[in-house]
């Protein structure tokens, strides 16, 4: 994982908004010959998301590894790619299971249900 300067991207146009994100297609300018078309995601409010938010509110994150946590400037972490999360009341029977094989709980590779414990152990 690497960070990439705002004043890198160009184009910046907000494509939607949701509760807690916002999707913008911008250009890269990955070096001084080469921009890439890209689809960012921004989380709002992130000062209150953390762990407890999601606790709060049953959210299952469902792929959560070290890949997913982002330290800003300040040295504080938040979670990120909220991609494949649902609601811990929610049943789901996965035909495929998500995450990196070491961080994914043994129950999870076994019955393909993801539950807090399941977070837990990742």
């Amino acid at each position: 994982m690497f960070k990439i300067p705002f004043d890198r991207f160009t184009n910046l146009t907000c494509i939607n908004k949701g509760g807690f994100s916002a999707i913008y297609k911008a250009t890269w300018k990955y070096d001084h010959e080469n921009e890439i078309d890209v689809v960012l995601k921004v989380i709002e409010d992130t000062k209150n998301m953390d762990s407890a938010f999601l606790n709060e509110r049953d959210i299952i994150h469902c792929d959560f590894h070290s890949g997913n946590i982002l330290i800003n400037d300040d040295g504080c972490a938040k979670i990120s790619d909220f991609g494949v999360s649902k609601l811990a009341d929610m049943s789901y029977n996965y035909k495929q299971i998500y995450g990196i094989i070491p961080y994914v709980a043994p129950e999870v590779l076994e019955h393909g249900h993801y539950t807090k414990q399941s977070g837990i152990y990742s």
